[in-house]
């Protein structure tokens, strides 16, 4: 396992979970969501808000809500500089903004400073409209090709010479006009600096001297300025302290480990790092070169900028989903939250970070450990305490031969929890490898809550309504003693959704069919208008056997399946009344099985969860309607970028479809086009928001990855 171990600014970021980032510029009027030129637009058309940004209700939400930290894109890919820059006309000093006096940079940092949230400065190394980016000689000739290899045989050195202006100069200068002003940043601070790695077709020509970036941004924000700790750096190259956690979902992989490892040129100089980049997660390593915090990066809303047609909040159920999937697998999260075309945030945007804020508070404030008996079955038991206590460096570990360790929790009685809390001591480093959460009411019949590989710097385990009076926690760690920080045992608060779909009529219930013994069926209790059996990925194969009301209805023999969700079987009720549905198995290791009771009504969903087609292929989506269809109903279908950008696939899928009465069944037509904008395949998902005349059902969100 790696000795690794964090600096004291990451340290402090994997304890903090969560930061904001917020998406404000030229895009933001424009309805526009990624790298755009604006051609011959006059500067004050590209930005033409005219009123001072209203930030401080922001500030005092996100206060509230138990952020610590909000990233500011001060310059995205379009070029503008939403502060006064000295090095180019593209600027808010040459727009209306405050009669041409404002500076919103700074207007954001003193919100941020009043309400002592820490800051990042986004700083797009990408800029479209910045004429030195690229290799260009006096007459405006290209030196670079397409390829992004010099033309007529020149080396590089000959194509810097040649170069009439120089990007990495001029990218420079806004770091030093930015980072050395104290109006910008929390107290004229920036501990995170983000180098977003986009960039567009053409584009890729441009090298950046990330050498001298960095040196000028640890001078004025790191040590050398004198601070305890130097800036974290995002998308930095060999530098990067903190990664990118592989897709804009916010999810972060089932296992995620901080050691990234470095990767060296022919030379032996380390040019950039390898996060073990698999299926849009970076997975890190077990052992590596540099400690990487894994950032999961998401949107309140449908898109980075706000639009009219993407400002809608994502639901309550989907941001704890998010939660459970980014802080509860170890990584950070980074919640993007827009401003709108008035520069402020929408007031239901508000609403929805004070939920957020609320429901993780209300959550995680009573530990049900505290009056639980805590034993283990290492030789070594003293400091058990400080697995209970709330200070982040204290730890336990079991004797120093031991690799493995045992920890149970005795409540005393039955107790109803929801969610188990698992945090390792990763200041001494990331070592465990596999952990397993059992429960008990008695301590002889144990039953599998969850198995699974990394701890980090935290594990969540939810399983909504759990019945145990004891609960078993076992760890284990490669050649090494695990060190655990914290355990946690809480009640999710009722808006916390674990376990659930999208839709509070529709009952999700996992079928645990380890419980099942050779020869035994397992009875449910069912009452509504739509029964489906869903299969996850991660799913082997096996054999289901079914009974409804003592009558056999089917015995499903049915595949494994590697992407998304399927259905493995469904029907509907023809009444009302509650029915016994009874299931049985002949493999055991089934733990991706759960059904589906759907209450009587109307439900709009996407018939499956993934997508997967070449660039340049088309697919028809299916939205169907489940249960009754005698009314009109309708649903908007909103469009997220994932990896895939603009120019990668037709965007206009984004709108209103309408079913009327009698009808079941919608087609989506999604087409890509036949060269992508990046290397490697993409993905983008489509969401179903804003129903009408029926709910969402259990899928409301389709993923589409675009093939290379």
């Amino acid at each position: 396992m790696s000795h690794l171990v964090p600096n004291i600014a990451q340290f402090q970021y994997h304890k903090e979970e969560l930061a904001a980032f917020i998406h404000f510029g030229p895009n933001t009027f424009h309805n526009v969501e990624w790298g755009e030129h604006y051609g011959n637009m006059s500067v004050k058309d590209v930005f033409p808000l005219k009123s001072k940004v209203d930030v401080e209700p922001l500030m005092a939400t996100l206060q509230e809500a138990g952020f610590k930290k909000v990233i500011v894109t001060a310059k995205h890919h379009d070029g503008f500089a939403i502060w006064r820059s000295r090095f180019t006309d593209y600027e808010i000093g040459h727009t209306d903004y405050q009669n041409g006096q404002g500076d919103v940079l700074a207007d954001i940092s003193a919100a941020a400073t009043k309400y002592g949230l820490a800051m990042g400065l986004y700083l797009s190394p990408w800029d479209i409209h910045e004429k030195s980016y690229g290799y260009y000689d006096q007459d405006g000739n290209p030196l670079v090709g397409e390829d992004g290899i010099p033309l007529l045989g020149r080396t590089w050195e000959e194509v810097e010479q040649l170069d009439a202006a120089d990007y990495n100069t001029f990218y420079l200068h806004q770091l030093e006009e930015i980072l050395s002003n104290p109006c910008y940043g929390c107290n004229g601070r920036f501990t995170e600096i983000w180098l977003d790695g986009a960039k567009g077709t053409g584009a890729a020509a441009q090298r950046y001297k990330l050498d001298q970036w960095i040196a000028t941004i640890q001078r004025y924000q790191g040590r050398q300025a004198g601070y305890d700790t130097d800036a974290l750096l995002f998308g930095a190259g060999p530098y990067t302290t903190v990664r990118w956690i592989g897709n804009e979902s916010g999810f972060a992989h089932e296992t995620t480990w901080a050691p990234a490892r470095l990767v060296y040129d022919d030379s032996g100089i380390a040019m950039d790092i390898d996060t073990n980049m698999h299926d849009h997660y970076s997975q890190g390593y077990p052992t590596g070169d540099v400690w990487t915090v894994p950032e999961a990066d998401a949107r309140i809303t449908s898109g980075w900028f706000w639009g009219p047609n993407k400002k809608r909040p994502k639901p309550l159920s989907e941001l704890t989903e998010i939660y459970l999937r980014s802080v509860g697998h170890g990584a950070t999260l980074l919640l993007n939250i827009p401003l709108n075309d008035q520069g402020k945030v929408d007031q239901d945007i508000l609403d929805r970070i004070r939920e957020f804020g609320c429901v993780l508070q209300t959550t995680f404030t009573t530990n049900l450990a505290h009056g639980a008996k805590l034993d283990t079955d290492s030789s070594y038991k003293q400091g058990l305490e400080n697995l209970l206590d709330e200070h982040p460096w204290t730890h336990w570990s079991p004797g120093e031969s031991e690799t493995e360790a045992v920890l149970t929790l005795d409540f005393g009685k039955q107790t109803s929890f929801d969610i188990v809390s698992i945090e390792e001591a990763i200041q001494e480093g990331q070592k465990i490898c596999q952990y397993q959460v059992d429960i008990s009411l008695n301590q002889k019949d144990w039953y599998l809550m969850e198995k699974g590989t990394t701890i980090g710097a935290k594990r969540l385990i939810a399983q909504h309504g759990t019945q145990a009076r004891f609960v078993k926690i076992w760890v284990k760690a490669a050649g090494e003693a695990p060190l655990l920080n914290r355990i946690g045992v809480y009640r999710a608060a009722p808006d916390f959704q674990v376990n659930t779909t999208s839709s509070s009529r529709i009952t999700k219930l996992p079928l645990m069919l380890g419980e099942i013994c050779s020869g035994q069926m397992r009875q449910l209790k069912v009452q509504g208008s739509h029964v489906r059996i869903m299969g996850e990925s991660g799913l082997s194969k096996g054999t289901l056997d079914l009974v409804m009301d003592n009558q056999a209805l089917e015995t499903l023999d049915y595949d494994a399946i590697s992407e998304g969700c399927r259905t493995l079987f469904d029907w509907s009720l023809t009444d009302t009344k509650q029915h016994t549905l009874a299931v049985g198995l002949e493999e055991k290791d089934l733990p991706y099985v759960y059904l589906l009771v759907y209450a009587a009504g109307s439900y709009i969903e996407f018939d499956q969860s993934h997508y997967s087609l070449a660039a340049g292929e088309t697919v028809s989506l299916v939205v169907r309607r489940v249960g009754a269809s005698n009314q009109y109903s309708e649903v908007w279908v909103e469009n997220n970028p994932g990896s895939a950008v603009q120019g990668d696939y037709d965007t206009s899928v984004a709108g209103r479809y309408v079913f009327e009465v009698g009808e079941s069944e919608r087609q989506i037509l999604v087409k890509t086009t036949s060269q992508l904008q990046e290397k490697g395949s993409r993905y983008f998902t489509l969401n179903l928001v804003g129903e009408k005349g029926a709910q969402l059902g259990a899928c409301s969100q389709v993923m589409v990855t675009i093939q290379s």
